[in-house]
């Protein structure tokens, strides 16, 4: 029985230490009487009104000018008092940041840097993989597709046949549609083809969408009838510049891939899918398990219906997989379903950590920035110690104090949020204009999201810059604040947090300087390489024959060798060839392959990347065969099969014995496919793109192979885009039906390749610069600041003898540990950030010592410099005059 007042009273007097100090004092022993008196007779309803109570002091308090507490008669009048008194605060803050308005021009420069990048950094994720298909509730439209983990194949088409069993099946998705990309000649009278980029869906994809056509209709179920005539739907874009925007273009009859369609209905102009650029919409034709078009790979989209999550409908098509493994045990061996976001479906490995790293950058710079403006009010804390002293003897509440700060600090977070936004909104800008064909869901603007992040920015800065200086002043008592001021010596205290905040500043702007320096020599990478082969005076084009006009194997060949004869006799051609793939331009992935003697495990079969050629394709890059002979019209589909090898195939794998004369076979372990003997070896052309990852790589002739689409290479003496009228009218005398698509010169094709390091490069630069100048700029306002300070110390010691070098090195001696420990810290992050940028870097290691070691250096001296113009200037006092103005 007597437990459980023991318990209260132990709780009550618990309770007590939330109170502010002055009052906790007042409490006697008779409170907690009176309040286990009262427990006694109201029960739980006594915990209930000391909790009001101890808020209401708290308030009171915290409003309270002096450290009294008001009667609860005066309580109405508080609301007005707070405010006048808040108003004060922030009258006073604006009054400092202009008195110290350089220092106050500091923070604000860093903390627009820091929060424009942060908020910058965020806009590119949040467009990117945040914001979704621009539908109402975009959040419910999820993505289908298929997987095969058990064969290394996390992601998967759809099978066509697949799409509508699960259409049938799930009962959680909506308006599902599937649709597959491609590209189609299109032939239209009185106007010469066109390639255009065609989109096969299906007629769900358009309510999903909440589409409607500016002109005619859009695609129907009845579309996809096996007997249904072929329809198809323009852009706005492709209606108004091929079209010429006739309204009567509804029902007119093109030729489509060599087959008719008839035109019902047109876009309108902001309308696209799965990506900006899109020309035409066509019909997905029928498909069952018998059917040719059963395998067609397809993705899916589709909406979640009311009450449906992503787990439930996970569910439905695992157990829709297991049935399809059953109906195909041999194709369909671990075959799964899958759906996720749509928006996450197209997120590249690439992707995800520019992404990253974009993020990291923000956030980085953010807390130097951070660093930085508390680091400053800190010390103009210490140098109103005499102040805060007298307010403190005064009888100014702690609390006052503190509001103080942060009105101080919410003046600068303002000002540099305000600017920070204006900088993340141009920004962001820029970077809607780097990605002119992306996908219709990134839209990189200030919306608000992106608000969000400055507003957060914001009040973390004016809640950590303010506070920090506060909780480090409020451990030091009256007597010693007093005492530190009487000392003059204010100015020399340098704290061990100050020091942390100047190490964090190098330390982080250091490791974004490495970044930005590692992009740097990446760029000139791009400009300086020797890539191995010409690419200033080349013209290339890319032809696709329709397989429904060249069927036949020996027609192809004999387009693809008439195309070629005249391609040689167009004006100043120097030199044409054929190739399924030019340098630096990898299509699809690579071939398993066997080399003859060797043998491998089934699954560890080596990759290749294979390119089909024609003789004069080494000749058209300006390359010869480091050893043995190239192609001939001798290797032809009747003689022996031949190949080519580059030098790093050479190197990995036929690196002991002789090489000509070794026999290698395409395909797995149970290819049929022939033996091809080695007649040369080719110098390295960047067969595996910029990557260059992977480059050993083979060449096949032509004529031993049969490929339906290859790009043509011409050699010219002229400018190479002026060459592509030319190409187009001989092929259209060839087939009016075909049409030239990828038209460029060769470096505008490998200045495409590279554009990932073009679009990364500058971002991480401007990174890099902005965290080096606050960080720099940060260390020299902070020792600029302490040098004013100490002026009445400088003055003393050099009025009894202390020479210009005691004092440089006095003021040096400041700032010598910090930025030495900031170095360290920027060697640890650089070495750990430089992990993941690989990916952006062309040509170059991303621990590069050389690198390393200029940024570091370059760290070093910026720091040196920052703090010795302040100490300079500190051995220019004139003793009698700083002891004047002291």
């Amino acid at each position: 029985m007597t437990s459980r007042p023991l318990f209260s009273e132990r709780l009550f007097r618990l309770l007590l230490r939330l109170y502010p100090r002055g009052l906790r004092e007042s409490f006697s022993d008779s409170m907690t009487e009176l309040f286990l008196e009262r427990l006694r007779r109201e029960g739980k309803k006594a915990w209930w009104t000391l909790a009001k109570d101890l808020v209401k002091t708290w308030v009171q308090h915290l409003g309270a000018p002096r450290r009294t507490f008001a009667p609860a008669s005066s309580w109405k009048s508080r609301p007005a008092v707070y405010l006048r008194d808040l108003a004060s605060d922030f009258r006073l803050g604006v009054r400092l940041a202009y008195r110290h308005r350089r220092h106050s021009l500091v923070a604000v420069l860093a903390l627009a840097a820091g929060v424009g990048v942060a908020t910058y950094s965020f806009g590119v994720y949040h467009g990117t993989f945040g914001r979704g298909l621009p539908v109402s509730q975009p959040q419910r439209a999820v993505h289908v597709s298929a997987a095969n983990p058990s064969v290394g194949r996390p992601y998967m088409d759809l099978r066509l046949a697949d799409y509508w069993e699960i259409r049938s099946a799930v009962s959680g998705l909506q308006d599902l549609a599937a649709y597959r990309s491609d590209e189609v000649n299109l032939a239209s009278s009185g106007r010469p083809p066109q390639v255009v980029e065609a989109l096969y869906t299906t007629a769900s994809l358009f309510p999903l969408l909440e589409a409607s056509p500016l002109l005619g209709r859009t695609l129907i179920e009845d579309d996809h009838s096996a007997s249904a005539s072929r329809v198809a739907v323009l852009s706005y874009g492709l209606w108004s510049s091929r079209f010429e925007s006739r309204r009567d273009v509804i029902g007119e009859t093109v030729t489509m891939g060599g087959a008719p369609a008839e035109i019902v209905g047109v876009m309108p102009r902001h309308f696209s899918f799965p990506w900006f650029g899109m020309q035409l919409w066509l019909p997905l034709p029928p498909a069952d398990q018998s059917s040719p078009s059963a395998e067609q790979g397809v993705d899916g989209v589709a909406r979640l219906a009311p009450g449906a999550a992503l787990p439930t409908v996970q569910s439905e098509l695992d157990a829709l997989a297991a049935s399809l493994r059953n109906v195909r045990p041999q194709s369909s061996e671990g075959y799964e379903l899958r759906v996720c976001p749509f928006a996450q479906a197209y997120r590249s490995a690439t992707m995800i950590t520019q992404m990253r790293l974009t993020t990291w950058a923000g956030g980085l710079i953010l807390l130097v920035a951070l660093a930085n403006v508390s680091n400053l009010l800190l010390l103009r804390g210490y140098s109103r110690l005499r102040e805060l002293g007298l307010r403190r003897a005064l009888g100014a509440a702690r609390g006052r104090i503190l509001r103080q700060f942060l009105a101080e600090s919410a003046v600068l977070a303002v000002l540099g949020g305000g600017l920070g936004a204006f900088l993340a909104w141009w920004g962001l800008g820029w970077y809607q204009g780097q990605w002119p064909d992306g996908y219709v869901w990134w839209i990189f603007q200030m919306d608000g999201p992106s608000w969000a992040v400055v507003v957060a920015s914001v009040l973390t800065a004016c809640g950590l810059s303010g506070a920090v200086p506060f909780l480090h002043l409020r451990r030091m008592n009256l007597e010693k604040l007093l005492r530190e001021e009487s000392r003059g010596n204010t100015g020399s205290r340098f704290s061990r947090l100050g020091s942390g905040f100047v190490a964090v500043q190098i330390g982080l702007g250091g490791a974004l300087l490495f970044i930005a320096a590692l992009m740097v020599q990446s760029a000139l990478n791009l400009h300086t390489v020797d890539y191995g082969f010409a690419i200033d005076d080349v013209a290339t084009a890319r032809v696709s024959l329709d397989p429904n006009t060249y069927a036949d194997k020996d027609d192809r060949q004999a387009f693809w060798d008439d195309l070629l004869r005249r391609a040689k006799t167009l004006p100043v051609v120097r030199e044409a060839s054929l190739a399924t793939q030019l340098p630096m331009i990898r299509r699809g992935g690579g071939t398993r392959f066997a080399v003859e003697g060797e043998s491998y495990p089934p699954d560890r079969y080596p990759i290749g990347y294979r390119d089909i050629v024609t003789p004069e394709f080494f000749a058209t890059f300006e390359r010869s065969l480091l050893r043995g002979r190239g192609f001939t019209a001798a290797d032809s589909a009747n003689s022996t099969p031949v190949v080519i090898v580059n030098e790093d195939f050479v190197r990995r794998y036929l690196d002991e014995g002789p090489v000509l004369g070794r026999r290698i076979r395409l395909g797995g372990p149970e290819s049929e496919s022939p033996w091809m003997t080695v007649i040369g070896v080719a110098p390295h052309m960047w067969m595996d793109t910029d990557v260059n990852a992977f480059p050993q790589g083979m060449y096949i002739p032509l004529a031993q192979h049969d490929p339906s689409s290859l790009s043509v290479a011409l050699r010219v003496s002229g400018r190479p885009d002026d060459f592509i009228e030319p190409l187009r009218r001989l092929l259209f005398d060839m087939d009016p039906n075909l049409a030239l698509h990828e038209t460029m010169s060769m470096d505008r094709l490998i200045y495409g390749r590279t554009t990932v390091y073009r679009r990364t490069g500058p971002q991480f630069i401007a990174f890099g610069l902005a965290a080096l100048l606050v960080a720099v700029v940060g260390l020299y306002a902070v020792i600029s600041y302490m040098t004013r300070t100490r002026t009445a110390e400088i003055g003393i010691r050099m009025a009894l003898g202390a020479k210009r070098p005691d004092v440089l090195r006095l003021i040096l001696g400041q700032g010598i540990i910090p930025v030495a420990a900031g170095l360290l810290l920027a060697l640890a992050t650089s070495l750990y950030l430089s992990r993941g940028i690989s990916r952006f870097l062309f040509q170059l290691d991303p621990w590069d010592w050389r690198v390393l070691a200029a940024t570091l250096i370059l760290l070093t001296l910026t720091a040196f410099l920052a703090m010795t113009l302040p100490a300079l200037r500190a051995t220019r006092i004139d003793p009698t005059r700083a002891l004047r103005s002291e």
